[in-house]
């Protein structure tokens, strides 16, 4: 962290010059979670004060930033200038001759040709994109306190006591949790009612805003908390099949909760790689999130058993939690790498 904190007068102004040539159409693609959304909204307000015009995009369900549906609708909305927000990196040209800015905490699988990257990857922990944009703003003399929006989206990824031990924050443990999960109930449900989280967002001014149950937004937050919370305790009960230092969990459910199934189990299974794996949330797909407390990279683990014809990326996020979502063809060839010689859910 004191490496980081060092290196925002240096980031800042990467970002400075990026956004004095971004035009007059700049996007903001962001992750849908709670992070993501909130370092989104961070920037967004930071731009509005410096009369920058932008749109807020986020990729639709089950695609991401690299994927064929996002470059087309991007392609379509022709941006002077992209910035990407809490979608990791790769190699791979988002849309191309525009300027485009990565902010972000994930392992990066390669950088585009000339894009312009501020990232905490390799701090240890690496602090969350919204983390990041609270104190990029910051140092560029934005006067708003937007640290309840940079605590709601720590909170999401390393939990509340991280933003809490680098500075003051005033806001209680309890209303940071609420407010992260009502926001990532959004991309959890069934619906993706994204756009309901976003609203949010924009007209709060405060966490208790984004927890007041009396507005419409935050009751059908709460509704879809309900429906995944019912999906957890149905799904959470399936048994783990071993094979190795792998445990994979496999079930079905038509809510995004992958990783609130592989960190209850993470919990428990400690020696072990765990993966949960659901084979309802998208058709002919394996929403999958793996993570464990073993000394290792779970990104290295899951490019190391790829299958040979397999070109794209097959996990993306942190070394020790990370995922995916992938065809089943290519699910069952894992499977089968792994040891495991029966299939799981379905073939």
């Amino acid at each position: 962290m004191k490496a980081f904190n060092e290196s925002i007068s240096y980031l800042a102004e990467k970002l400075k010059r990026f956004l004095s040539k971004a035009g007059e159409r700049p996007v903001i693609l962001s992750h849908v979670d709670a992070d993501g959304l909130c370092s989104a909204e961070i920037l967004k307000r930071f731009l509005k004060s410096q009369a920058i015009p932008f749109l807020h995009i986020y990729p639709a369900k089950g695609e991401n930033a690299f994927t064929s549906g996002t470059l087309e609708r991007i392609a379509r909305i022709d941006p002077t200038s992209l910035i990407v927000m809490d979608l990791g990196i790769m190699d791979k040209q988002i849309i191309g001759g525009r300027p485009t800015l990565f902010i972000d905490h994930h392992r990066p699988f390669g950088y585009p040709e000339g894009a312009v990257v501020i990232s905490s990857y390799g701090i240890h922990p690496a602090p969350p994109t919204s983390f990041i944009a609270l104190k990029l703003v910051s140092h560029l003399g934005f006067k708003d306190d937007l640290t309840w929006l940079g605590a709601i989206g720590t909170a999401g990824d390393l939990g509340s006591d991280f933003l809490l031990n680098d500075q003051p924050v005033n806001i209680r443990k309890s209303a940071l949790r609420e407010a992260e999960v009502l926001l990532n109930s959004a991309k959890r449900s069934a619906h993706y009612d994204i756009q309901t989280a976003v609203g949010l967002l924009e007209s709060a001014s405060s966490v208790d805003d984004l927890i007041n149950g009396t507005s419409e937004p935050v009751s059908r937050l709460q509704q879809y908390r309900e429906e995944v919370n019912a999906e957890v305790r149905k799904c959470r009960h399936e048994a783990p099949h071993f094979s190795w230092k792998v445990a994979v969990i496999p079930f079905e459910s038509c809510c995004d909760i992958q990783g609130l199934i592989a960190e209850t189990w993470r919990r428990q299974l400690k020696k072990y790689i765990v993966i949960a794996a659901n084979f309802g949330y998208l058709k002919d797909k394996v929403a999958y999130v793996i993570r464990t407390q073993l000394e290792m990279s779970v990104i290295d683990f899951m490019e190391s058993i790829k299958p040979t014809d397999c070109r794209d990326h097959i996990v993306f996020g942190h070394d020790k939690a990370g995922g995916a979502i992938i065809d089943k063809d290519i699910w069952m060839k894992l499977m089968d790498r792994m040891g495991f010689r029966k299939p799981l859910k379905q073939a």
